[in-house]
C-alpha cells in the first residue's frame, strides 16, 4: 500500500523525538517532543488520507460493528486530549455497516476539530443514538459555531475557517472525516 520510505520517516521521527532532552528539565522536554510527533503524524496520515481519497485509491472494508466499540478507540488515538470528552452512549443501537478503522479516524478528527474550537475548560460531548432507521453520532462543542454561508467550506482540503488560535492543523480533518464517510 505504501512505499517503504512513506512507513519509516513517521516511525524514525517519532523516535527521534521522543529522546529526552540532556539539559534542562528533561520530562518536560520529552514530552514537547512526544506530542510535536503526534501533531506531525496526524497531519501526515490526514495528508496521505487526502491523496487516497482524491485518487480513489481507498481500501474500504465494511463490516457490522458497533458505534461504541469505534468510539474508545477514536479517544484514544486523540491522547491526553480525550480527557476534555464526555460520553453519551445509547447503548440500545444496532450496528452500522461500516469499516471500523476509517469510521474510527473519521470521529477522531470531528472531535479534534470540536477541542479545537471549544473554549478553554469546556466540555465536548459526544452523542449516539437511534434517529429512525439510522445511527446518529453527533459531536458538540461549546464554540463559537459556523456561519451558515461557511458550512459547506469547513469540509473542503486545507480550509481553517478563520484560523482558530489554538488549533495546529492545517485545514484536512473535517475534510479527510467527510471523505470516509461518503466511501463507506
Amino acid at each position: 500500500r505504501f512505499p517503504h520510505t512513506m512507513k519509516i520517516r513517521p516511525t524514525l521521527l517519532l523516535a527521534l523525538l521522543a529522546i529526552p532532552l540532556s539539559r534542562g528539565r528533561p520530562r518536560q522536554g520529552r514530552y514537547a517532543r512526544v506530542l510535536l510527533a503526534l501533531a506531525f503524524y496526524a497531519v501526515y496520515f490526514n495528508l496521505l488520507d487526502m491523496s487516497r481519497l482524491q485518487t480513489g485509491a481507498l481500501d474500504v472494508s465494511l463490516t457490522a460493528v458497533g458505534v461504541d466499540e469505534v468510539i474508545p478507540g477514536a479517544l484514544a488515538s486523540i491522547g491526553p486530549r480525550a480527557v476534555g470528552v464526555d460520553l453519551d452512549l445509547d447503548e440500545t443501537h444496532p450496528r452500522v455497516l461500516a469499516d471500523p478503522g476509517l469510521l474510527e479516524r473519521a470521529l477522531a478528527n470531528v472531535i479534534v476539530n470540536a477541542l479545537d474550537h471549544n473554549p478553554t475548560g469546556a466540555r465536548v460531548r459526544v452523542v449516539a443514538g437511534v434517529a429512525g432507521d439510522r445511527v446518529d453520532v453527533r459531536v458538540v462543542d461549546r464554540g463559537p459555531g459556523v456561519p451558515v454561508e461557511d458550512r459547506d467550506k469547513m469540509f473542503q482540503p486545507f480550509q481553517r475557517l478563520g484560523d482558530a488560535g489554538g488549533s495546529e492543523g492545517v485545514g484536512l480533518g473535517l475534510a479527510v472525516a467527510k471523505g470516509f464517510v461518503e466511501a463507506m
